[in-house]
C-alpha cells in the first residue's frame, strides 16, 4: 500500500503545479485494491483522481490509461518521489518545439535534494556486453539521453501509444 509514499508525493506535486501555474489532470493509479490510498486521495486531494489498475503490473498498468487519455502529453511519476521543482513547463515546451522527441526526463534528486538520482542515460559496449548508466552531473543544460525514465518523465502520448506503451518484454523487470 502506497499511502506512506503519497503523503510526501501528492503535496509536493500540488505545490509544484501551483508554482508553475499549470493545470493538469492527475490520476493516482493504484496497483492493487487498497481502500486506504483511495480514501487518502479523496479526502486530502479531491482535485486528483484515484483509479485501480486491477492487477499489479508495475509500469505496464499505465498502458491502457495513457491510451485512453486525450491529452498531447503525459507525465508519469512513481509514488516514491518528492518533487521540489517539477520543470513541467520546460519539459512540455521542449516537446512542443521538437516534434521528433518522444519524451523528456524529469530531474530527480535524493530526499535531501542534494544529489541527482537520474540524468542523462548513456549506452556503452564493454567486454561483449551493452550496458547503460546514468551520467550524474549537476547541470540545468538540456541534453539528449538514451531514453527517458519511465517513472519520472513527460511523454508525447501519441508516440507512447504508437509504441504500445511500456513493452511487456521487460516484465517484471524495472526497465522501460
Amino acid at each position: 500500500e502506497s499511502v506512506h509514499h503519497l503523503v510526501d508525493l501528492l503535496p509536493s506535486l500540488e505545490v509544484a503545479l501551483e508554482n508553475e501555474d499549470m493545470e493538469a489532470e492527475v490520476i493516482v493509479l493504484e496497483n492493487g485494491d487498497f481502500s486506504e490510498s483511495e480514501n487518502f486521495v479523496a479526502n486530502r486531494f479531491p482535485q486528483f483522481r484515484h483509479q485501480y489498475s486491477g492487477l499489479n503490473h508495475y509500469l505496464f498498468s499505465l498502458n491502457h490509461i495513457v491510451a485512453n487519455l486525450s491529452t498531447d502529453f503525459v507525465m508519469i511519476l512513481n509514488d516514491d518521489m518528492l518533487i521540489e521543482n517539477l520543470g513541467l513547463k520546460k519539459s512540455v515546451g521542449l516537446l512542443q518545439k521538437n516534434p521528433e522527441l518522444f519524451g523528456v526526463n524529469l530531474r530527480i534528486t535524493d530526499w535531501d535534494g542534494q544529489n541527482d538520482q537520474s540524468a542523462v542515460r548513456d549506452l556503452s559496449y564493454r567486454k561483449g556486453f551493452y550496458t547503460s548508466q546514468w551520467r550524474l552531473e549537476k547541470t540545468e543544460e538540456v541534453r539528449y539521453t538514451l531514453y527517458p525514465g519511465g517513472g519520472s518523465g513527460v511523454f508525447r502520448r501519441s508516440m507512447f501509444v504508437e509504441l504500445g506503451g511500456f513493452d511487456r518484454l521487460y516484465f517484471p523487470a524495472y526497465a522501460e
